[in-house]
């Protein structure tokens, strides 16, 4: 199993995949979401939120983002 950074449109493509592969009446994306979530407010969001793949013989087996924190005016207690 190999992880790598996310690098543009082909790898949205790629993780909608694996939601769709994946998905059950009880999941919580669909294909849309995952598009949806990477581009609204994309220069705020998108382009800011760390995103890897995880591929196995070729194939995404998972991703993941991680959004960054806020910007607070007073240092964590």
């Amino acid at each position: 199993m190999r992880r790598r950074d996310f690098e543009g449109p082909d790898d949205l493509r790629l993780m909608q995949d694996l939601v769709q592969r994946t998905w059950s009446p009880g999941s919580r994306l669909h294909i849309g979401d995952v598009a949806w979530q990477r581009s609204v407010d994309s220069g705020r969001r998108g382009d800011t939120w760390r995103t890897a793949l995880w591929e196995d013989d070729g194939q995404v087996v998972a991703w993941g983002w991680a959004e960054p924190r806020p910007a607070t005016s007073s240092p964590p207690r």
